[in-house]
């Protein structure tokens, strides 16, 4: 299911294929970071994966977009 969600994010960043793998990598660190916030707020993952692979924008997914944002400038 993750690598189904980071194969359509990287898609629709059309980089050249020898930055996909860092894309990937980064996507990923930033998914399990804000997955194991959410799941420290009461959310379970497999809600926040659910909500991502089905596009439902719904508070699960406003957290999650919230919390990685916060992480990307982390980063």
């Amino acid at each position: 299911m993750m690598s189904r969600m980071l194969d359509h994010t990287v898609l629709c960043l059309h980089l050249p294929l020898n930055h996909l793998s860092v894309v990937k990598a980064v996507i990923y660190v930033m998914f399990v970071v804000a997955s194991e916030k959410m799941e420290s707020m009461g959310y379970s993952r497999k809600e926040v994966e659910e909500a991502l692979t089905e596009n439902k924008y719904d508070n699960v997914m406003a957290t999650y977009l919230l919390l990685s944002r916060k992480v990307a400038e982390v980063c």
